[in-house]
């Protein structure tokens, strides 16, 4: 493997380092978008709405 072959190789892995964190990052901004999960209310049946 040349200089050249090489340098392509350390470029390629170096992008799809920098594509995974990007990936996360737009992950957990979405996460912190989202907000907490929140858990019905005990009485509530399935399918109504619980008030927050």
């Amino acid at each position: 493997m040349d200089t050249i072959q090489e340098s392509a190789v350390t470029l390629a892995v170096n992008e799809a380092w920098l594509l995974m964190g990007g990936c996360t990052l737009a992950a957990l901004v979405l996460l912190v978008m989202l907000g907490p999960i929140r858990e019905p209310k005990p009485g509530a049946l399935l399918g109504q709405q619980a008030e927050f």
